[in-house]
């Protein structure tokens, strides 16, 4: 029915005035969000972009396939004689249920022919009594004759049928229809005793397999009695096959497990464009439970014989055809409306994951609903439930599946695919195919809710969940609110450095960080919702609720979800708005999960009890709950004839109801929706009525503005809302996926890509040359970076390594840190040969035994330093956590204990109000803006200078080898990529390799009062004798040549070097 036009209270009225269509916030602004008109627009822009990427890395393309991995693969898996079992009984339980139905007209109808006949015979007696009067002399023979004529023809199906015994034949058809495999009861040639032989070809001939004969029906019964009874020898429609056919379906039959129906039909959107494999554990495999007795209820229990059979059958998915074999044609969509299109031009192959029992419900029940997904929700763990050992029992098992789907995945990858990773369940995969693909293409899309730092920080392996999120090229998220709190968590949980929404790992690999809404199907809602099974559905609770305005609510019963704070909120509207009162109607329904709370379910019904208790009688109840799994059609139903939808999740990832309602209304009523701000949907329906659920009274308030709107705001906000909806649909969300990742991968191959580091090329070099310079950093380069600088000592390969190198009269060894002095003569003191700069190039020990320790900044004019002090003063006292720390040649100010974002801001306005200090004073300073700091140091005191110093000190190089991680280090990269090399004159003999040579000027004076005494000198090397590299990843920001993935790999070509020399 219409809202009825319920006057609003004094103390609402001016906020319902002011309560009208938000603008949208432009954050959120759909140009941000869906930056396609259409979705022919989006598929353009991605054939585009792929079209660019094949002609900017013709070496690697992209293989046109994508590789989806998931917790749970879509299927209902089951075996082929469970499926006959049940069909069987279907049919049976058919069969039954017509004959029974049969017997009641049969008896209705000899109900009315006797009630016929006894009117007849009446009739018949007056005709006799009145004929007896006119003529006595008639003989009674003739009355006889007269009698019998018409009992002939008005009475003649009776006698037949009572000479049959109609309900005695029904019964034992129907009794005989229970005994064979359901095949309809009325079909059989003739009706065999109990102990009369039959063929098997009588017993399981299918349905309809007979023609119709003089044979069909039992002896005495006329060719009639199809018509007099209603018995047929037409084949069911149940029947799926008829005599002859050969039952080729495969030994295990699929179907589409009802659930994540966004995911499924946005992945199947993309096969028109897109091979793609479906990685994912068989979590909804059954067995042969009633066909075999067959008592095993999980996927870890099959052999290998059946699940060689089950992947070979997942595997066959690839070619589309395939589909038509399985339950329902596997179709997301109805396989009437699925008929209507184009077949799509891929298949999507699938493969399993097998678990063990032990570790699936470890991983899935233990950490990812009780650790996970109650933290990513907001809600903190029970004080008083010792969790450490079963946490720690559950993280591995975490560890353990997330490894297994990786091997998944590296099994099934190809060179140049697209993987992408969806939700929670799966958050260190990304990091562990990384690991084994340094080049893949991985995004991670995460459909549940991110919490802020402050609840994320809680997480006991927090470290972990953050450096496998962070494997991935592109993560993504529901809504821009959690992908900035992921964003927040890399800076103050982590120590990351970002740079607008890319964040940093400590290798130096760049994620990407965004979010894209996940939308319906909505040309598949429309379809189900105007189908004809919803039409009655809808006219049943118009007519019951005639009176009434319907609100509705359909939500898991879990905390989330505001099922609690949805019924007070009704209590609410019903006691401070009493003209509510038996006008408005709660539909509830809650659908049970998995780990359900009785303790909520108590809550619900306690609730329910009094709304209807406080408010109801007894001929209305206001809130109908139904705690069930409601059928499609009645689901679309109560979507569709609702006056008012409530949607009140205290914290919800993406709430579909809401967007499948508003398709839902558009062909209808087009009602208002209420949505919680709290659901990852609010920013994409700015235009619904948004709510905080925890306030109960503007809940309350909110209904009942919903339900006295204006006409004008109704048919506005809904518009609003659809125009969102249709924007934004499934189909749109998994190719803008696509879209976003090319758009990754086109800023990365734009981007310096470094080459991985060639050792045996490395070797080839380093063996024949009579000079050589080994120039490394410390932190990060040779130890892995670590919280507490202490802590991070050389290992003893290291040292050993060094030792050997050092100790060769061809090698110049030296270790370029930013560490001071005595850290690196404590650890390194006893290597005598090996060369030493502290404090970037503040102090400087020669190699060789006899050099000792030189203070190069001793010469250098350090006036500059009170006013940078002050500078540095002004800040630390305006940001809290911050600190300064003075070195004896420069001046670092650090936040890293610092709020990050406005330690971060705090940099920025201090590194540019020293620049123009500096720029006004001219001194030969440089601001650098490290890891969390800021440093003022003298311009000739740098890494790169002292890279000038050693190479000019050693002109008769021939081979250098430099290793760096950080800033700090692109000084020394840059130095050594930027030396000016020129091709020697051909030498005599044609044959010998060609040279070059390189002119080096001396380095910079200390003092700019100082000129240049030494002459320039030459330097016989050529470019592939210098290696520079970096640690990290390949797409990182360098001037290096060559990288590697970690520390130790440096060490390792340390101690190749080291064996060379041995050798």
């Amino acid at each position: 029915m219409q809202p009825v036009k319920a006057p609003s209270r004094t103390e609402v009225a001016a906020g319902h005035e002011k309560n009208h269509i938000h603008p949208v916030d432009p954050i959120l602004s759909p140009g941000d969000d869906v930056p396609f008109a259409t979705l022919g627009d989006l598929v353009d822009r991605v054939e585009h972009l792929q079209h660019e990427l094949a002609i900017a890395r013709p070496d690697q393309k992209l293989s046109g396939r994508i590789i989806q991995v998931a917790y749970t693969l879509p299927f209902t898996i089951q075996p082929l004689s469970e499926c006959k079992y049940m069909e069987h009984k279907v049919e049976a339980l058919a069969a039954a249920d017509k004959v029974a139905q049969l017997a009641i007209q049969a008896r209705a109808r000899r109900a009315q022919r006797e009630a016929r006949e006894r009117e007849e015979e009446e009739e018949l007696k007056q005709k006799l009594l009145h004929e007896e009067q006119i003529s006595e002399t008639r003989k009674p023979r003739s009355s006889s004759f007269v009698s019998d004529r018409p009992r002939l023809s008005m009475g003649m199906t009776s006698a037949v049928l009572d000479n049959v015994d109609l309900e005695r034949f029904l019964y034992e058809n129907q009794e005989r229809s229970k005994q064979r495999a359901g095949r309809r009861a009325w079909l059989y040639d003739d009706l065999p005793s109990d102990d009369k032989e039959y063929s098997e070809r009588d017993r399981f001939s299918p349905v309809g397999s007979f023609t119709s004969s003089a044979g069909s029906v039992p002896d005495g019964m006329p060719e009639w009695i199809e018509h007099a009874t209603g018995l047929s020898e037409q084949a069911s429609p149940l029947s799926p096959r008829s005599e002859g056919d050969v039952d080729d379906r495969p030994p295990w039959i699929l179907s589409m497990h009802r659930g994540h129906s966004a995911l499924n039909g946005g992945i199947h959107s993309l096969c028109d464009r897109y091979q793609q494999t479906y990685i994912g554990a068989p979590t909804h495999l059954k067995f042969a439970v009633n066909s075999e007795r067959d008592m095993r209820s999980h996927a870890g229990e099959t052999t290998p014989q059946e699940r060689e059979a089950i992947e070979a059958v997942l595997a066959s998915l690839e070619d589309r055809s395939e589909w038509a074999r399985h339950e329902g044609e596997l179709s997301v969509r109805p396989v009437s409306m699925q008929r209507e299109e184009p077949m799509p031009k891929y298949g999507i192959k699938s493969v399993p994951v097998w678990l063990d029992q032990h570790s699936a419900f470890a991983h899935y029940n233990a950490y990812c609903k009780t650790t996970l997904w109650p933290l990513f929700h907001y809600m903190m763990w029970r004080d008083d439930e010792d969790r450490s050992s079963w946490d720690q029992y559950s993280w591995q098992a975490y560890v353990k599946v997330n490894q297994e789907f990786a091997k998944r995945v590296v099994s099934e990858y190809q060179q140049g695919d697209i993987v992408w990773v969806h939700d929670y369940h799966l958050l260190l995969v990304p990091h562990l195919v990384r690991r084994a693909i340094p080049d893949a293409h991985i995004g991670l899309f995460v459909h549940s809710a991110f919490p802020s730092s402050e609840i994320f920080r809680c997480l006991p392996q927090r470290n972990e969940i953050m450096e496998g999120m962070l494997g991935a090229d592109l993560t993504c998220f529901q809504n821009r609110s959690y992908a900035r709190h992921f964003v927040s968590c890399c800076v103050r949980v982590g120590g990351l450095e970002v740079q607008g929404s890319s964040v940093e790992s400590p290798n130096g690999r760049v994620t990407q960080v965004s979010h894209n809404t996940i939308g319906v199907d909505v040309e598949r809602v429309r379809y189900e919702a105007t189908s004809p099974q919803v039409q009655p559905r809808m006219q049943q609770l118009r007519d019951l609720y005639a009176e009434q305005c319907i609100l509705v609510g359909c939500d898991k019963l879990d905390v989330v979800h505001g099922v609690i704070q949805k019924l007070q909120a009704f209590y609410d509207l019903l006691f401070h708005y009493p003209e509510w009162r038996e006008k408005v109607v709660l539909i509830q329904i809650t659908i049970p999960t998995m780990t359900n709370s009785t303790k909520l379910e108590r809550q619900v019904s306690e609730l329910v009890s009094q709304i209807n208790g406080d408010f109801g009688s007894l001929s209305f109840t206001p809130v109908q709950h139904y705690h069930q799994v409601i059928d499609r059609s009645e689901y679309y139903a109560l979507l569709s004839v609702a006056d008012l939808a409530l949607v009140t999740s205290v914290r919800d990832g993406m709430n579909t109801m809401s967007m499948e309602y508003v398709v839902c209304q558009h062909e209808y009523q087009r009602s208002p929706l209420i949505l919680s701000e709290f659901t990852g949907t609010a920013g994409h329906l700015p235009a619904a009525i948004q709510i905080n659920p925890w306030d109960i009274v503007g809940v309350a308030a909110a209904i009942h503005h919903a339900l006295a709107i204006s006409e004008n705001e109704r048919a506005e906000r809904h518009q609003q809302c659809y125009d969102q909806v249709m924007s934004q649909t499934s189909h749109m969300w998994a190719l803008s996926l696509v879209h976003q990742m090319l758009l990754r991968l086109r800023h990365r191959y734009s981007a310096h890509s470094t080459l991985p580091f060639d050792t045996s090329l490395m070797l080839k070099h380093y063996a024949p040359a009579k000079k050589r310079l080994i120039l490394l950093d410390y932190d990060g380069t040779l130890t892995p970076i670590v919280k507490d600088p202490a802590a991070a000592v050389p290992s003893r390969r290291l040292l050993d390594a060094l030792r050997t190198l050092s100790e060769n009269p061809s090698n110049a060894v030296y270790i370029i840190s930013g560490r001071d002095e005595a850290f690196l003569t404590k650890h390194f003191g006893n290597l005598p040969a090996l060369g030493l700069s502290a404090e970037h190039g503040s102090y400087f020990k020669e190699h060789g035994a006899d050099s000792t320790w030189q203070n190069l900044s001793a010469e250098l004019d350090m006036s500059w330093k009170g006013d940078v002090l002050n500078v540095f003063r002004y800040f630390t006292d305006r940001t809290i956590g911050s600190n300064i720390e003075e070195k004896k040649s420069s001046i670092v100010w650090h936040y890293r204990n610092a709020d990050p974002d406005f330690g971060s801001f705090q940099a920025k306005e201090c590194q540019s109000l020293l620049d123009n200090i500096l720029s006004q004073n001219d001194l030969q300073v440089e601001v650098v803006v490290g890891k969390k700091n800021v440093e003022v140091r003298p311009l000739a005191i740098n890494k790169g200078e002292i890279v000038h110093r050693i190479l000019f000190g050693n002109p008769d190089t021939e081979y250098v080898y430099c290793a760096g991680d950080d800033k700090t280090d692109e000084d020394m990269f840059r130095f050594l990529s930027q030396l000016p090399f020129e091709v020697d004159d051909q030498q005599a003999d044609a044959s010998s390799e060609r040279t070059s040579h390189v002119i080096l000027r001396p380095p910079a004076p200390l003092r700019r009062s100082t000129e240049r005494e030494a002459p320039a000198r030459k330097i016989h090397i050529r470019p592939d004798q210098v290696f520079t590299t970096t640690v990290g990843s390949s797409n990182k920001r360098t001037r290096a040549g060559w990288h590697v993935g970690e520390p130790w790999d440096i060490v390792d070509a340390l101690a190749m070097m080291a064996e060379a020399d041995g050798a």
